[in-house]
C-alpha cells in the first residue's frame, strides 16, 4: 500500500525544503592599529571565500581603513545587496535590527537559518553586561583585557534578536571570535547556537592560520554542522585557548571543567599575558584562600581520570605531571603575591639628590625598588657618562646618586626583613616565564586530543536534547 500525498500539500512541502532561506552577517575587525591588515586576516579569508561560493546571503560590515583586509571583503560585493561598511556603533545597531525587522515581518520565517560571525577585539566582562564588549573601527584598543581607548559596543544587543529567533522557529548562530568570548554563550537557547573563540577569563589568539578562529573559518563547508566544524577546529588548532559551544555536550564539559582548567591556561609570555595571569591570581587567591588551589587541581585530576576512562589510546601520565608541576608553580606564585602585598613592601620612600643647584627627588615602594635591576641600571648610566659632557654629565651623576641611594636602602630593607628577600621572582623570573608558557601549552594540547572523544560519549548520552549547533547547517 502506497501512501499518495495531494499535489497541493507536496509542492507545499517541497517548497520549503528547497527555499528555506540562509543570511550570515559578517562584523569586527575594530581595535586595530593603523596598517594595511589586521589581525583577524586569516580568519576572514576563510568566511569571505566560503560566503562566495555557498548559496548565503551576506551583509559585511568590518574593520574600514586597512588595505589588505578590505581586499579580502571585496570579491562578496558583488552577491550583497547593499554596500560593505565599516564596522561602527550605528551600523552595527542597524544590522541588528534590520534582522529583527525581516523576522517580525516574515521575511524570514521558520526553519531560514541566520548566523552573525564577529571577529574583533573583546574586553573582559566588567560586570556591567551580561555577555560582553568588543571594538568597533576607528580607534587603537591600547588594552587588550578592557579595550581602553577603543570605541566598544556591547553584545548584549544581541539578546532580543536571539529570543525573537527563539519565538518564530528560526535557527540562529552567533560565533563570538573575539577574546573573553566565552561571556557570550548566556545568549544560547533552544534555537540559538553560540559559538566562542576561548572561555570568559582568557585571550583568544590570532595572526596566524593555526588559531582556533583560522582553522573554524577554513572548515567551514557546505552540509557541515556549526558542531562539525567546532569539532574540527577544536583538533586542529594550536593556540592556548579553551574554545566553547552551546550545545549539550559542550555545556556539560564547560560547567564541569572550565573554573578548574583556567588557572593552568595562564602564561607570562609577554606583558599582556603577564598582567592576565597576575590580575587573575589577585582576584582568585586574594584572600590566602589556598583551599581554592587545591581544590581546582583535585577536580581537574578527577576529570582527567574520567578522561582516561572514555580515551583508550592515549597516555594521560604526561598530562598528569604536567598538571603537577603547574600546580607547584601556581603555590609558589601565589605566596610570592602574598608576600609583596606585606606592608613594609607597600610602603613608599623618597629619594633626593641635587643637579644644577635643583633638588630633584624620586618616591618608589620597596616593592618596586625590590624588583630593580641596579646592575644593569648602573652599567648603562656609567657608560652614558663616558660618552657625555656636561651639562649632561652632571644630569647623569644626579641619577647614579639616586640610584645608588635605592640601592643601599634595598640591601638595608632585606637585612630587616629576611623573610621578604624573595619577592622580586614572581612572574617577572625568565625561568617561570619558560615554565609557564611550556606547561599551559602542553596541557591544552593534552585536553585538546582528548576533547572530541569525550565530547562524543556525552553527546551520546544527551543526543535526545534540543541541540540548535547540530541544527544549523552551512
Amino acid at each position: 500500500m502506497s501512501l499518495k500525498l495531494p499535489l497541493t500539500l507536496l509542492a507545499l512541502m517541497i517548497g520549503q525544503a528547497t527555499y528555506a532561506k540562509n543570511y550570515m552577517a559578517l562584523m569586527g575587525g575594530g581595535g586595530e592599529p593603523t596598517g594595511d591588515k589586521t589581525i583577524f586576516d586569516d580568519e576572514i579569508k576563510g568566511v569571505s571565500f566560503f560566503l562566495k561560493n555557498n548559496n548565503w546571503s551576506p551583509t559585511v560590515s568590518y574593520n574600514g581603513g586597512h588595505k589588505n583586509t578590505e581586499g579580502i571583503l571585496k570579491p562578496l560585493q558583488s552577491k550583497m545587496s547593499s554596500p560593505i561598511t565599516r564596522f561602527t556603533a550605528n551600523n552595527y545597531e542597524k544590522i541588528i535590527s534590520e534582522y529583527e525587522q525581516k523576522i517580525k515581518s516574515g521575511q524570514i520565517t521558520r526553519g531560514d537559518q541566520v548566523v552573525l560571525y564577529i571577529a574583533s577585539h573583546g574586553a573582559i566582562n566588567a560586570g556591567k553586561d551580561t555577555t560582553h564588549k568588543i571594538s568597533t573601527s576607528g580607534e587603537k584598543a591600547q588594552d587588550l583585557i578592557h579595550l581602553t581607548g577603543s570605541k566598544l559596543v556591547s553584545l548584549d544587543r544581541l539578546k532580543n534578536l536571539s529570543q525573537l529567533a527563539q519565538s518564530k522557529g528560526i535557527k540562529l548562530g552567533i560565533i563570538d571570535m573575539s577574546c573573553h568570548s566565552g561571556s557570550t554563550q548566556v545568549l544560547a537557547n533552544s534555537n540559538t547556537c553560540v559559538i566562542s573563540s576561548t572561555g570568559p577569563n582568557h585571550f583568544a589568539w590570532g595572526g596566524t592560520p593555526t588559531t582556533f578562529a583560522a582553522q573554524f573559518s577554513r572548515n567551514m563547508k557546505k552540509g557541515q554542522s556549526l558542531e562539525d566544524v567546532f569539532i574540527s577546529a577544536n583538533k586542529v588548532k594550536s593556540d592556548v585557548s579553551f574554545p566553547m559551544i552551546s550545545s549539550p555536550a559542550g555545556k556539560a564539559i564547560q560547567t564541569k571543567i572550565y573554573k578548574e582548567i583556567s588557572p593552568f591556561l595562564f602564561d607570562t609570555r609577554s606583558e599582556i599575558t603577564t598582567a592576565k595571569m597576575k590580575s587573575y591570581f589577585e582576584q582568585e587567591y586574594a584572600k590566602n584562600q589556598c583551599l581554592i588551589i587545591d581544590k581546582n587541581y583535585d577536580k581537574l585530576m578527577s576529570f582527567v581520570d574520567e578522561m582516561d576512562t572514555i580515551v583508550k589510546y592515549q597516555d594521560f601520565n604526561q598530562l598528569r605531571s604536567m598538571i603537577d608541576e603547574y600546580y607547584d608553580l601556581q603555590k609558589g606564585l601565589r605566596n610570592s603575591l602574598k608576600t609583596q602585598k606585606a606592608p613594609a613592601l607597600t610602603q613608599k620612600q623618597t629619594f633626593c639628590t641635587t643637579i644644577f643647584n635643583k633638588k630633584q627627588c624620586v618616591t618608589h615602594s620597596m616593592s618596586n625598588i625590590a624588583a630593580m635591576d641596579f646592575s644593569k641600571s648602573s652599567y648603562f648610566l656609567q657608560s652614558q657618562l663616558k660618552m657625555s659632557r656636561p651639562p649632561t654629565t652632571i644630569d647623569i651623576q644626579g641619577q647614579l646618586d639616586l640610584l645608588k641611594q635605592m640601592e643601599q636602602s634595598r640591601i638595608k630593607f632585606f637585612k630587616d626583613y629576611p623573610q621578604l628577600a624573595n619577592t622580586t621572582v614572581t612572574f617577572k623570573d625568565l625561568n617561570i616565564k619558560d615554565k609557564t608558557r611550556r606547561l599551559s601549552k602542553g596541557i591544552s594540547e593534552e585536553f585538546q586530543k582528548a576533547y572530541p572523544n569525550v565530547y562524543n560519549n556525552i553527546a551520546v548520552e544527551k543526543r535526545t536534547q534540543p541541540n540548535p549547533c547540530r541544527d544549523i547547517k552551512l
